[in-house]
């Protein structure tokens, strides 16, 4: 179970790809700047996993259905994090997931239906779900966006830049 959150920004797909045409290698320079965009939003949401701020039950073991889910601990759900910048789905630049199975269920549990578990996260945390994930995003969000912009208009002008060349 992940929890997957997306920022989509329309064009960019197409001009990479274009531009990986003409100059081989310029995907790998865009990875690396969208990377360098979310660093600081990752870096945030790894940062609010705390062993002390979750309910006692999420550190006994849960294996449903022979699956081991629990025990949650913070060094594992910051690990959990995960940046895949994404150039195959139409407008999506980046991805942030939660991998950790147990993190991704402290994260979004009530979201479709309230249960004891979802309940204990938020009487904990004063919030429904999600509780990590998408309250970072929120406030890193305005800064994001500003550089994503320069890095689609860097795009735009290496298309440009090329297209005359042609």
């Amino acid at each position: 179970m992940t929890t997957d959150l997306t920022i989509q920004v329309d064009g960019v797909k197409e001009a990479v790809k274009y531009l990986n045409q003409v100059e081989p290698g310029f995907r790998k320079a865009y990875v690396a700047n969208m990377k360098e965009i979310a660093k600081p939003m990752t870096e945030a949401m790894k940062s609010q996993y705390d062993d002390n701020r979750f309910p006692s039950g999420t550190k006994r073991s849960w294996a449903p259905e022979g699956r081991p889910v629990f025990p949650l601990s913070a060094a594992n759900a910051s690990r959990g994090v995960s940046l895949r910048v994404n150039n195959k789905k139409a407008g999506a630049a980046f991805s942030v997931m939660q991998k950790n199975p147990a993190a991704a269920i402290f994260d979004i549990a009530g979201r479709a239906n309230a249960n004891p578990l979802a309940t204990a996260f938020s009487t904990k945390f004063g919030r429904t779900a999600s509780r990590v994930i998408w309250p970072v995003f929120e406030t890193k969000i305005v800064a994001m966006t500003t550089e994503i912009k320069k890095v689609v208009d860097d795009v735009m002008a290496e298309v440009n830049k090329n297209m005359k060349v042609i």
